[in-house]
């Protein structure tokens, strides 16, 4: 089976699982750029913290039928949890793969927007207390 086909199967799988109200195919699956060792990196938004918590809790068993599917490991992130760097990169350069829920999804771009924000004032007053310099 092509590596196409497979990862139309994982979409397929994805988009069937009522847990989830989206998903992102990002890195080099979404750059079209698989290799025979790559893995696949999806990121997926749970539709509530409840269903996060029991689909999080027998990982092996998602990531395992998930990687069957897809014929090679798959690296799953919980897009709500991610660091903000990472969900930016995702959000930014990611494949929506489906997303039932596009209001969340401009809300989480805007909540990681502030957040990158926040780092970005912290990274300048830790700059400034090891190197000195100018705040800003």
């Amino acid at each position: 089976m092509s590596d196409d086909s497979r990862l139309s199967a994982l979409f397929a799988m994805l988009s069937s699982d009522p847990r989830m109200d989206a998903a992102f195919l990002f890195g080099s699956a979404a750059r079209g750029e698989l290799r025979p060792d790559s893995d696949v990196d999806v990121a997926v938004r749970w539709v509530d913290d409840e269903t996060r918590a029991a689909a999080w809790s027998k990982p092996l068993e998602l990531l395992g039928s998930l990687g069957l599917v897809a014929g090679r490991d798959v690296h799953l992130i919980d897009l709500e949890k991610a660091d903000p760097e990472l969900r930016r990169v995702i959000l930014l350069e990611g494949q929506v793969l489906f997303d039932r829920a596009p209001i969340k999804t401009n809300a989480l771009w805007a909540r990681t927007a502030m957040e990158l924000v926040d780092w970005e004032y912290l990274r300048a007053v830790q700059d400034r207390a090891l190197f000195g310099g100018p705040l800003g």
